[in-house]
């Protein structure tokens, strides 16, 4: 990634993290009026089932798109610091390789022949 895209990206994934923080208390706090509601009805078996009918898919789909966001987000987390090692690794493959280039062009004919006979292994294909 370039210098200029990584302070984007970081206030992108905290505007990210705001909007699912904040989507987990909006659930919460419904949760949180909906229980004390339900439980100053008039419980029989029969209102329980029918609390247990609201509350349940609320939940489900809460916990799913809750649970999904965080494990997207640390996957993508995981995704960038595999693709800025992978970067930085290919920079330093291309320092490296230049400066063999500029060894190797740095020593004559005899030299060349010299560290062929010396270093067979790294020369055979």
């Amino acid at each position: 990634m370039t210098e200029q895209s990584t302070p984007v990206n970081e206030k992108i994934e905290i505007i990210r993290i705001k909007k699912a923080f904040q989507l987990a208390i909006i659930g919460i706090l419904i949760l949180a009026i909906l229980v004390p509601i339900l439980t100053l009805m008039n419980i029989t078996e029969d209102n329980a089932k029918a609390a247990m009918t609201i509350i349940q898919p609320f939940l489900t789909v809460l916990g799913t798109l809750v649970g999904a966001f965080f494990g997207l987000q640390i996957g993508q987390a995981d995704k960038d610091k595999a693709e800025n090692e992978k970067e930085k690794a290919e920079e330093e493959k291309t320092k490296a390789q230049a400066k063999v280039e500029k060894l190797a062009a740095s020593i004559g004919s005899e030299g060349y022949e010299d560290l062929v006979e010396k270093y067979k292994d790294l020369f055979s294909d």
